[in-house]
This record gives structure tokens, sequence and C-alpha cells, in this order.
């Protein structure tokens, strides 16, 4: 029998990263998106499971990174409007 391991890494993602570093469970709903030129604006709910502590480093993280245009939330619920550059539209 054949036995498989392989690992998963979400490059560019903003949310990943600093999701393990905290050891912190992201629940991500989509809300939707829009399109302007060459970017996409995301806006999504953020449902957070770990320490209260991780929490606030992580919404902390996220409201000084430069990809987010807002970040609004109480507890471990939160929404976010985030502005990522396109790859996959043509020119």
């Amino acid at each position: 029998m054949w036995y498989l391991k392989f690992k998963v890494q979400h490059r560019g993602c903003i949310y990943t990263p600093k999701t393990k570093e905290l050891d912190l469970t992201d629940f991500t709903y989509p809300l939707g998106h829009v399109l302007k030129g060459k970017f996409v604006i995301l806006s999504a709910i953020h449902v957070l499971e770990g320490s209260s502590k991780s929490i606030k480093k992580y919404v902390s993280y996220l409201e000084k990174h430069k990809d987010v245009m807002k970040i609004e939330g109480s507890g471990n619920i939160f929404f976010t409007k985030v502005k990522e550059k396109t790859n996959f539209l043509p020119p």
C-alpha cells in the first residue's frame, strides 16, 4: 500500500502565515468582491478560534497591514475589506 504525505502552502495570503504563527483557526466566510482596475476588493466575515491574547495580536496585525482597507468587529468575530492585486485578469 502506498502512503502519501504533503503540505499545502498558501503563498501570498495575508491570513494563513499569521494564523499559523499565533496558533489560531480563522473560519472565513466570503461576502463578495468588486473588480477595480487591476485590483479586486474582497469582503469577508472571520470567526477566530484561539486564545484572546492571540486574537488581539492577529487583529492588530490586520489593522496595520497595507492591504486591509477596513476591519470591524468585537470578540472573535470580524468583518474585513481587503484590496488584492489580480494576476488572473487579461490585459
